[in-house]
């Protein structure tokens, strides 16, 4: 477990219940179960887990919810978001012309753009949070 305060990624940290700024992070082992039933498979990732010194809140943010999309995109064989992103601007292209070159639906792609897909199935706590999904991510995250 490595630990770094304040800043993740170059960018300045504050506490989602409190919103002070001393968060410490804790580099944690998550172990995520992607399907169901005898095709569920289990990917491993590393997230951080942020604990607020101030009032003792301890959370994952957005940045833990994109490491596990991106690892969920890698499983299955398609593109991170970020990958979308980068394809898009360095062709000069819109999502409806993304779409139209890769067979993708133009919402499909939206979403992947947006990286709403994983966030939309669990809370904060990583536990699935809609029964609706055809595929969904179950979590279990190991607190430091």
């Amino acid at each position: 477990m490595t630990t770094g305060d304040h800043q993740s990624q170059g960018r300045d940290l504050s506490c989602a219940q409190c919103g002070a700024t001393t968060v410490s992070t804790s580099w944690v082992d998550d172990t995520l179960v992607w399907g169901s039933g005898e095709s569920a498979m289990t990917i491993s990732v590393r997230i951080p887990f942020r604990s607020c010194l101030s009032c003792d809140f301890t959370y994952l943010d957005d940045e833990a919810e994109d490491i596990r999309h991106n690892a969920v995109c890698r499983h299955l064989g398609v593109l991170t978001p970020s990958e979308i992103r980068g394809i898009r601007e360095e062709y000069q292209m819109s999502e409806a012309e993304f779409a139209r070159a890769t067979g993708l639906g133009e919402a499909t792609v939206g979403l992947a753009v947006r990286a709403s897909a994983t966030r939309d199935c669990t809370t904060t706590t990583g536990k699935q949070n809609s029964g609706k999904e055809r595929r969904h991510a179950s979590f279990d995250v190991g607190r430091p």
